[in-house]
C-alpha cells in the first residue's frame, strides 16, 4: 500500500477541496434540526447512542458529544422542541470564557531569527 493510500484509508485528506468526495472531514457541525432529531430518537424513543448514530450517520462520538451538552445544559427534547436555531445553539455551544492564566508574549524577534534559518537547525 502506498502512503496516499494509507492516508486516503485512515482518512487524511490534504487535496483540493474537488477531492473530499467519500473521504470524512472532521469537526463539521451537525446542524441544529439533525441536533433535535438526534435528541428526539434518543429521549423519546429511547434508542442508545449508536443506534441514533446509525439512523442519522455521524459518527457515534458526535453524538455522544451532542447528547452530552444537552445533559450539561439541563436541556431536555420538549424544552428543546420549541426553540429556534439560535436559541438551540447558545444552550448547547455557550462562549468559551477567557483564559484566567495570563500567557506571555512570544519573543518575536527569537522568532523571527528562528524562521530565518536555512537549514531549520
Amino acid at each position: 500500500m502506498t502512503g496516499g493510500q494509507l492516508k486516503e484509508r485512515r482518512g487524511y485528506n490534504h487535496g483540493t477541496p474537488d477531492d473530499l468526495s467519500g473521504v470524512p472531514v472532521p469537526n463539521n457541525r451537525l446542524s441544529m434540526r439533525q441536533i433535535k432529531e438526534g435528541m428526539r430518537l434518543h429521549f423519546e424513543c429511547g434508542r442508545s447512542k449508536r443506534e441514533v448514530a446509525r439512523a442519522m450517520n455521524p459518527p457515534a462520538t458526535a453524538v455522544w458529544e451532542y447528547l452530552q451538552r444537552a445533559k450539561r445544559a439541563e436541556l431536555a427534547f420538549e424544552r428543546a422542541r420549541g426553540l429556534d436555531d439560535a436559541a438551540l445553539e447558545a444552550l448547547l455551544f455557550p462562549p468559551v470564557p477567557p483564559s484566567r492564566c495570563p500567557r506571555p508574549m512570544p519573543n518575536w524577534p527569537l522568532v523571527h531569527r528562528e524562521l530565518g534559518r536555512t537549514n531549520g537547525i
